[in-house]
């Protein structure tokens, strides 16, 4: 993100139950009031109503509702000396990363926060991303994209008894932004390996074939892990958190993408974290994941945002955040809330944002 100024943001667990969040960019550090435990609790509680109404249009939150719950997640992140340090950066590009270690502040969807300065979210020029802290967290070279051979690893798995997963299409919305991509002198050329209908071998297979500088899933997912198909048949197995992240960190790609429901989902059981920080802390830069259960009517348009901004500027960040408007802007229409821009996740490691260069 050019010109950006990057704010790390921590949120402390408190003894009493609420937080103590603590912001510091180059130059200067802020430490905010604590977050009370009854407006924590209030956060979690609207976040469970949200997952709730993804079930039943009928409970699904106007627009109006929304932003009031977006306002209130910046009125809990940017309070006091931290709201002066983001303010004093507000004329410029902001890129905020959050870490915390706490399950209950981590279950709070802060991706759905209205800006404080342009009373909008998702915004342009603002940028939010979950930060891994990790004992190796030295940054990682941006590969660059011109002139370089980028490989895409696409994974598909089908399960019985479940949605049917948008494989065609986001295939096809892929093909043809990297076909795009392709084009012209100086391009990146960019192949993309396809695995159907994918069972454990399969994947193991493809990705011990070729080392990969971005792996998709598409298909359904746990907290614990994703689902693949059984051999010989279409019922789904999952393969859990600890192998798959042994695979992928074997393949050391630059991102992972799962388009797939709950594999950023916080429980109280799963005192390591999601799946989607488990790969970062194994090895891997950055990680898309979903906090919720994603319709699969936006995953195509959200990922093809993604890759576009990706395979241009290089920044996952921005990328991300190139997806969330896009599905707003697919959205807009609806008499109800689009709430699935808020959806999706970003974990990485400290310092990788930028993941290709321009």
């Amino acid at each position: 993100m050019a010109d950006a100024a990057r704010i790390n943001l921590f949120l402390l667990p408190e003894k009493q139950g609420g937080a103590l969040p603590v912001a510091a960019d180059d130059y200067s550090l802020a430490y905010g009031p604590d977050i009370v435990d009854q407006v924590l609790k209030g956060l979690i509680d609207t976040r469970d109503k949200l997952e709730k109404s993804l079930t039943d249009d009928d409970d699904r939150p106007t627009l109006a509702q929304l932003k009031d719950f977006g306002i209130a997640l910046s009125r809990t992140l940017f309070s006091g000396p931290v709201n002066d340090l983001y303010y004093a950066a507000s004329q410029r590009n902001i890129q905020i990363t959050l870490c915390t270690s706490d399950t209950r502040l981590k279950r709070v969807p802060w991706e759905y926060i209205v800006w404080p300065d342009v009373n909008e979210g998702p915004h342009a020029k603002r940028t939010f991303a979950r930060s891994v802290p990790v004992a190796n967290g030295a940054e990682r070279k941006p590969k660059p994209i011109g002139n370089s051979q980028i490989s895409v690893l696409v994974i598909g798995a089908d399960v019985l008894g479940r949605e049917r997963i948008p494989w065609t299409e986001t295939k096809e919305n892929l093909e043809r932004i990297i076909g795009e991509r392709i084009q012209g002198p100086g391009a990146a050329r960019i192949t993309m390996n396809l695995v159907e209908g994918a069972t454990r071998k399969m994947v193991r297979d493809a990705l011990e074939e070729r080392p990969y500088d971005i792996v998709h899933f598409i298909g359904h997912g746990r907290p614990d892990g994703i689902l693949l198909r059984g051999a010989g048949q279409q019922a789904g197995v999952v393969l859990g958190t600890e192998p798959f992240s042994k695979m992928i960190s074997d393949a050391e790609p630059a991102l992972v993408i799962l388009s797939a429901c709950d594999t950023a989902l916080i429980e109280d059981v799963q005192p390591l974290g999601t799946i989607a920080e488990n790969l970062v802390r194994s090895g891997v830069p950055a990680v898309v994941a979903n906090q919720l259960p994603i319709s699969v009517s936006s995953i195509a348009d959200f990922t093809g945002a993604l890759y576009r901004s990706l395979l241009t500027d290089g920044n996952i960040d921005v990328a991300v955040n190139k997806g969330r408007i896009a599905l707003v802007k697919e959205m807009e229409a609806l008499k109800f809330a689009a709430i699935e821009w808020g959806i999706p996740v970003l974990y990485r490691r400290p310092g990788c944002s930028q993941l290709f260069t321009p």
